[in-house]
């Protein structure tokens, strides 16, 4: 067993193996090869609810379920309010 180590998010990393006796090393590393992409940036938020204070009707309440982080904490979410006049 290999553990990888201090591995750069969003870098997509190929590992292939050969193996070695007491004659010499193989010819040929294994094939096919593993891809792994490490994390990266977060994926796509699940839709977010949207309510209104009953008793002030000037406020809205925005809620969402946490992004998925893709291994790595969120640090911070971004609201960008829209207004439509219609």
């Amino acid at each position: 067993m290999y553990i990888t180590q201090n591995v750069s998010p969003g870098v997509t990393f190929s590992f292939r193996i050969r193996a070695r006796n007491v004659y010499g090393w193989s010819k040929q590393f294994s094939f096919p090869y593993i891809k792994i992409v490490s994390s990266g940036i977060p994926f796509e938020m699940s839709p977010v609810q949207v309510n209104y204070d009953p008793e002030d009707l000037t406020n809205i309440i925005i809620s969402w379920l946490a992004a998925d982080n893709n291994s790595e904490p969120i640090t911070n979410y971004e609201i960008l309010v829209l207004q439509s006049d219609g």
